[in-house]
């Protein structure tokens, strides 16, 4: 949504968020590779650690924010990524049988896509519910005193005019 505001096309928005993935592409392998050789625990911690430590620097984001300013923390917050989700997954089919590694994958993907797309939805959710109320908040303060309404309304507009345009 922000996108929007800020003048972005859609590829463009892609092309900021997707940095995200760049640093994530090449450092998984090597993650893989140490989670099998030291104790995945501590990686999966410092994955999340580190996406929640990217995540709070970028709650401080406004939308003058130019193209780098929005990549280049998403880039560096792809570190995070594999640091979770692949010793995570290491662990998560660690204790399956042999025979049932291809359900217990599938259903792993699964409860994180639903999980993922559920907690989007929640956020969206809330974020539109603050939009509004925020925008009533501001629309009542614009005109306090009424006297931008009492002169639209001397002007010969209808209260519905008055209302759509000081809202």
């Amino acid at each position: 949504m922000a996108a929007i505001y800020m003048g972005y096309t859609a590829t463009i928005a892609g092309y900021s968020t997707a940095t995200m993935g760049v640093l994530a592409v090449f450092l998984a392998p090597l993650i893989a590779t140490l989670a099998t050789k030291i104790d995945p625990r501590p990686m999966v911690f410092t994955g999340v650690l580190w996406l929640g430590l990217w995540t709070l620097f970028r709650s401080q984001a406004d939308m003058s924010m130019t193209f780098s300013q929005i990549s280049l923390p998403m880039l560096f917050q792809g570190i995070g990524m594999p640091l979770f989700f692949v010793p995570l997954t290491g662990i998560a089919l660690g204790c399956v049988l042999e025979r049932e590694m291809d359900s217990a994958a599938g259903l792993m993907n699964f409860i994180r896509t639903l999980s993922g797309a559920f907690a989007t939805s929640m956020v969206n959710t809330s974020w539109e519910n603050q939009t509004r109320y925020v925008h009533a908040e501001l629309a009542g303060l614009t005109d306090r005193e009424a006297v931008a309404t009492h002169n639209m309304l001397n002007d010969g507009m209808s209260m519905d005019t008055v209302r759509g345009s000081i809202e």
